[in-house]
């Protein structure tokens, strides 16, 4: 009965994120980031060598920011400066 009302709860907290917007899917990306870094951490540590989290923590915020850089309001690329039609 945990496990449903857990589900649940999860499920509605992550819509509610996504009717938020920009704000929201920003907070889910940097949330399932961090969890997923967490959890390579413990694997590599459990290899043998564990990875280096000065390294790890900030590559992970760096390719988070990173992605969409040139994407637009509405998902379009945007033009390039000098190069208007």
């Amino acid at each position: 009965m945990v496990r449903v009302v857990s589900g649940i709860l999860l499920l509605a907290a992550t819509v509610a994120l996504l009717v938020i917007g920009i704000y929201g899917i920003y907070a889910l990306m940097f949330t399932a980031g961090a969890i997923a870094l967490w959890e390579f951490r413990r694997l590599s540590d459990r290899w043998g060598y564990r990875a280096p989290s000065w390294l790890l923590y900030p590559l992970g915020l760096f390719f988070a920011l990173s992605v969409g850089e040139d994407v637009g309001e509405i998902g379009e690329p945007r033009r390039a400066v000098g190069l208007q039609s």
